[in-house]
């Protein structure tokens, strides 16, 4: 792609790229724009330019004055000056913003977010932004070309923030300024910026990052954002730079919680920030006459799954229905004489609703996935959570589709569960696992034998477990010796025998036993006695406990963790170097996976 031709900007705008200088910490939704609505917006913008192209070679400008605190409306300013103040902690409270001796068609727009008030109605040349008379701040503005002078000229302009001084430059509708901090405007610089209209087109756009932020902006093809890190992007904005071509980059995000957001353009903000929620899935495409020129390629790397295959104009990038956040973004703008073929590693484009599609069209069968193996049934939903067949081995698909060879249990995935379940159905839990409260301290869970009895009915593997209210290592003693009173009901016992350790109801912090050197001391005590009785005995907790309370446990006691990330049903981490078991949701059941083959748990 060409670069720009800056040829009529002043100073050093020369080497600022379109970004956010800061980005309000509240939150953000995007703006409600639906593509029908753009075609609207446009035709209308268009009927209230009366501007005719100006005769002779003088070069459009752009004029602006401020109405100030204490002072009024300030003398116009054009070009890349200063209006309003600096030092002297004076709001600005209104704007007025007009270009002059246009050689093209179009208008400036320009949108102002007030004090109490926020975004109000965007107007256009010369027409006043903000309030007067009401002594309230001016804290943001977005300033854009319509018409064809947005095809020869960029609008650039940055803004003086209390407390935080002159901000980067933004360009063609980028918010320049705060929301939700309070902080007034004091100062604002606006320049035209002349572009090479024989140009292509560029597309650039920038991810907002857990933790990070606003990165930097990329283009063509550069990713945006992070891989490996298992950080979220948040939100994302496009726009388009030296394009010749009339026309518009539209695009919509699907975020955690919310769903589709409604459709935005050039350079506004799809997603949230503020907020913790991840953008899941995204879809762009190109209006006007550039969509008949270019069509526009990205593709997202995705949680669990990396890189999806390349998606294009309108189609779904990303996932929905399984919770899965987007962690970087490519885009690629491509003539459609000269379409490049771009690398990937996968046969899925997206996967909504736990469909799979490739460019719009759902897939059936297996399918690769940036290595890994997925299977899509005949009706185009991908199959999870169940034992398969696949070139002739016996393996198994986990919650996220992703196929394993079973290994006799690997991964296979199972509940916990106690007489607060009731009667609970256990036939479709025939092809998992299940590990049943045998009881607490030397009480028998009321359900105990019913769900042992009906395990060894359905020919389902499973364990037990004892919910530990022991304060002291004789108590811990006496806990075995229930447990090895009770493992005479189990006759094919399959995942062990398991010692709960932790403190729900505060039994023990109340009686002054919860320090950590005496409970990793009845864990060790209690697993010896069931190890010398030949079972396989572990310790179930919670990965912080393990990680403060049970640090010296006997290097022999597996571990059976209780680590929920989201609690939303899903499997986020992968915790098979820490244990052998992962509780990992209460929902709807206490659910667990196994990393261990089902002849890891010996059998007495």
């Amino acid at each position: 792609m060409k670069k720009k031709d800056y040829s009529l900007c002043v100073c050093f705008v020369i080497f600022v790229m379109c970004f956010f200088g800061f980005v309000s910490i509240n939150k953000v939704y995007a703006s409600e724009v639906t593509p029908d609505e753009i075609s609207e917006v446009n035709e209308s913008n268009e009927s209230l330019e009366q501007t005719t192209p100006t005769s002779g070679n003088t070069s459009t400008s752009v004029d602006y004055e401020s109405h100030v605190q204490d002072k009024g409306w300030q003398e116009e300013k054009k070009d890349g000056e200063v209006s309003g103040t600096t030092g002297e902690s004076k709001r600005i409270e209104a704007v007025n913003i007009q270009l002059e001796n246009q050689e093209y068609q179009g208008n400036i727009n320009y949108q102002a977010h007030v004090q109490d008030i926020g975004w109000q109605t965007t107007v256009w040349g010369g027409q006043v932004a903000g309030t007067t008379g009401q002594s309230k701040r001016l804290e943001a503005i977005r300033i854009w070309l319509t018409g064809d002078i947005a095809n020869y000229y960029s609008i650039q302009y940055r803004a003086h923030i209390q407390d935080i001084g002159w901000q980067d430059w933004a360009c063609d509708g980028i918010i320049a300024g705060t929301t939700g901090l309070g902080k007034r405007l004091e100062a604002l610089q606006i320049c035209l910026v002349r572009i090479n209209n024989q140009a292509d087109p560029e597309i650039h756009y920038t991810s907002h990052v857990q933790d990070y932020g606003w990165q930097s902006n990329k283009t063509d093809g550069q990713i945006s954002g992070t891989t490996g890190q298992s950080k979220r992007v948040e939100a994302f904005t496009v726009g388009l730079n030296n394009s010749k071509y009339s026309g518009d980059v539209i695009y919509q995000a699907h975020v955690q919680d919310i769903g589709w957001q409604n459709w935005v353009k050039n350079g506004q903000i799809a997603g949230t920030t503020g907020l913790g929620k991840s953008l899941q899935a995204i879809r762009i495409a190109l209006t006007g006459n550039i969509a008949n020129e270019y069509s526009i390629y990205y593709r997202v790397h995705s949680s669990d799954f990396g890189w999806l295959d390349w998606a294009s104009d309108k189609n779904v990038a990303g996932t929905t229905g399984l919770g899965k956040a987007i962690e970087a973004i490519q885009i690629h703008l491509m003539k459609k004489i000269d379409l490049k073929a771009l690398e990937t590693n996968s046969e899925v484009s997206s996967i909504c609703d736990r469909k799979g599609y490739k460019n719009g069209v759902a897939v059936t069968g297996w399918k690769n996935i940036n290595g890994d193996s997925y299977y899509f049934g005949n009706d185009g939903v991908l199959v999870v959570n169940q034992s398969i067949t696949k070139d002739d081995k016996q393996g198994y698909v986990n919650n996220l589709g992703k196929f394993v060879l079973s290994n006799n249990g690997i991964f296979m995935h199972g509940i916990d569960i106690s007489e607060w379940n009731y009667d609970i159905d256990l036939t479709p839990y025939k092809d998992n696992f299940v590990i049943i409260r045998l009881g607490w301290y030397n009480t028998l869970d009321k359900k105990a034998l019913r769900n042992i009895q009906l395990c060894e009915q359905l020919g389902i593997p499973y364990g037990v477990y004892l919910y530990s209210y022991a304060t002291s290592i004789e108590e811990s003693r006496m806990e075995a010796n229930f447990v090895l009173n009770q493992l005479s009901h189990c006759s094919n016992l399959r995942v062990g025998v398991w010692y709960d350790m932790e403190d729900a109801d505060n039994y023990k912090a109340n009686r002054g036993s919860l320090v950590g050197s005496l409970m990793t001391n009845m864990c060790n005590t209690f697993c010896s006695i069931l190890q010398n009785a030949g079972y396989y005995t572990g310790v179930y907790s919670s990965s912080s406990w393990f990680n403060y309370y049970l640090t010296n446990l006997n290097t022999n006691i597996p571990k059976w963790v209780a680590h929920w990330d989201n609690n939303d049903g899903q499997l986020h981490s992968n915790l098979s170097n820490m244990a052998v078991l992962h509780q990992y949701t209460s929902i709807p059941l206490d659910q667990n996976v196994m990393y261990v083959p089902l002849e890891t748990f010996k059998l007495k």
